[in-house]
């Protein structure tokens, strides 16, 4: 029988959030659920303080009226996100948005929905960005 300290270890930390948010390096390996309707904005720490591993995911979990924002520390960083984002739906010009240098993730207002999903993760330099979203549309990248 599995010693259950040993299941509980192999658990990934979780936090919902419902509100702005200045994330820590100390926040490495979460996955912060997305919480409220109204939208909100998650920063990076700076991609110096993060380092090299610094990792987190992002998920909705309640449909954005107004966006969830995902973004670097302005006053330190510029452009140090990289990466793309598969869309399932595809169907216009605006398929898997990608970009070699840009400021935020956008999940976007009435079109994100419960289950998109974003991973972050910084090699001490850049925070490198992927994930999926269900609609067209769904996050921006800028």
């Amino acid at each position: 029988m599995p010693n259950p300290t040993q299941i509980t270890s192999l658990r990934v930390p979780t936090e919902t959030l419902t509100a702005a948010r200045t994330l820590l390096p100390g926040d490495s390996g979460k996955t912060f659920f997305l919480a409220l309707a109204g939208g909100f904005t998650v920063t990076l720490p700076p991609v110096a303080d993060a380092k090299n591993g610094w990792s987190a995911t992002f998920i909705v979990k309640v449909n954005p009226t107004t966006a969830y924002i995902v973004t670097e520390t302005a006053a330190s960083d510029t452009n140090v996100l990289t990466g793309g984002v598969v869309e399932r739906e595809t169907d216009t010009a605006d398929d898997g948005p990608y970009s070699a240098a840009f400021t935020q993730v956008n999940f976007v207002a009435n079109t994100a929905v419960l289950g998109d999903i974003i991973r972050v993760v910084s090699d001490g330099v850049r925070y490198y960005v992927d994930g999926q979203v269900n609609a067209d549309g769904g996050i921006t990248l800028t």
